[in-house]
């Protein structure tokens, strides 16, 4: 079966942000179900193959400042609202047969979450895989114990820059710069600078509205 491709799609939200997104479709033409997946790690690694051979159209997106999306990316807090523009977005869409579900794992699992609490009645079915829902609990912390690791890699070396920066890890002492102090400044002794993501989340070590 062939696949007709939409690339870089600007999908407006409602306060004028454009987030790019890539919309794949089964050659002939009708209307489709549709899964979303909404993506802090680059919306063009999802092959839509496994989708488009079984007649179900693919829109994969960009979150909120990342990659080519607009706007400024700071994790977990645009997702509720841009979930929700989205999948009413795709409702509107000439293509779609009124069916959208959601798939992915960790970051990609957390968007589907946020979609289901925006009040958006568009999802019929979600498929999140590898994310806690508590992630003071099961995540950042452990019940109270930072997870270092997770935190300052992912804060200080995939989500600080538009882009993933991850590649540049494996240069650090990574076992030396854990076991020094303060904890704080660990975003600055990588050289990422100071990253709010990093230092709130590092900063909030009780169990709070944040």
């Amino acid at each position: 079966m062939g696949v007709k491709v939409i690339r870089n799609v600007r999908v407006e939200m409602t306060d004028g942000v454009k987030l790019a997104t890539n919309v794949f479709l089964p050659e002939q033409h009708g209307t489709w179900p549709v899964v979303l997946v909404r993506t802090a790690y680059n919306r063009n690694f999802v092959s839509p193959t496994e989708f488009i051979t079984r007649n179900i159209a693919l829109v994969v997106q960009d979150c909120r400042g990342r990659y080519a999306s607009d706007g400024i990316f700071y994790p977990f807090v645009n997702e509720e609202r841009d979930g929700y523009d989205t999948l009413e977005w795709i409702a509107h869409q000439p293509w779609c047969n009124g069916k959208i579900g959601m798939f992915g794992a960790s970051y990609l699992a957390a968007t589907q979450f946020y979609a289901v609490i925006s009040g958006s009645k568009r999802l019929s079915a979600l498929c999140p895989q590898f994310m806690s829902g508590d992630c003071w609990k099961q995540a950042y912390y452990c019940n109270g114990a930072l997870s270092l690791g997770l935190t300052w890699s992912w804060l200080c070396f995939e989500t600080n820059n538009r882009i993933s920066e991850a590649q540049t890890m494996p240069v650090f002492d990574v076992a030396k710069i854990l076991k020094s102090l303060p904890v704080i400044e660990l975003d600055e002794k990588t050289g990422a600078g100071i990253v709010k993501s990093y230092r709130d989340f590092v900063s909030n070590n009780v169990y709070n509205p944040f």
